[in-house]
């Protein structure tokens, strides 16, 4: 489903409100003997790294080797996007149903338009805080887990999430073991019937299985 663009990279991208840039620069190979450098990109069975750090909506940086030991299951995520009203209540559900089972629950939002330029650390402190229209949001929908701003596009971009919602469960060694759409019913319109992908991902994570469908299209 198709929408009006909207910029989603500083420099001169523009995308749907429901997809997420991906274009990444293109890297110098190293010389030799320097550090080998980070991976442009992220892919199924790669881990993502340790020190790869993103923040909150209080302005808390997190780095995703604070998540190692847990499942993590990561959603791209925007206010604006249409197909959220579906996905929203079947990624809280996730978040409620698996609580008490080492899953960390990720929104990360990259649309710049929506999250506008990265606050100063000051501005948390302020009375009218950043990101007032997605506070509203997350309030009046009780989320239940952490949303996370992506400014300058540098998470999607290692991702290459190109959609909203765009899913990723990551295993307790930080490898990244799904990637695709939440499941195959995007408009919700039978629930029963419906493979639910990322559902599926983490059972068999804490079984320590294989996953059956590691990667599928993505809806938004």
């Amino acid at each position: 489903m198709k929408t009006f663009l909207a910029p989603l990279i500083a420099v001169a991208l523009a995308a749907a409100p429901c997809a997420q840039g991906t274009e990444t620069q293109k890297v110098t190979r190293p010389a030799k003997g320097s550090a080998k450098s980070a991976p442009k990109t992220l892919k199924l069975g790669v881990a993502v790294p340790a020190s790869l750090a993103i923040t909150d909506l209080d302005g808390k940086s997190h780095k995703f080797g604070d998540f190692r030991g847990k499942v993590v299951f990561i959603h791209f995520w925007s206010v604006k996007c249409p197909w959220e009203r579906y996905a929203e209540p079947k990624i809280m559900s996730i978040a409620d149903d698996y609580g008490d089972k080492d899953l960390v629950v990720l929104a990360i939002n990259s649309n710049q338009n929506e999250i506008g330029s990265q606050p100063d650390a000051d501005a948390f402190t302020a009375k009218n805080k950043p990101y007032a229209t997605i506070r509203k949001h997350v309030g009046a929908k009780k989320f239940n887990h952490n949303v996370l701003f992506d400014h300058g596009n540098k998470i999607s971009s290692l991702f290459q999430a190109r959609t909203t919602p765009h899913c990723y469960v990551i295993d307790k060694k930080g490898v990244i073991r799904y990637a695709g759409g939440l499941d195959d019913d995007k408009g919700n319109k039978d629930p029963q019937k419906a493979t639910r992908y990322v559902r599926d991902a983490i059972d068999a994570i804490l079984a320590n299985k294989e996953i059956e469908v590691q990667s599928s299209r993505p809806y938004g």
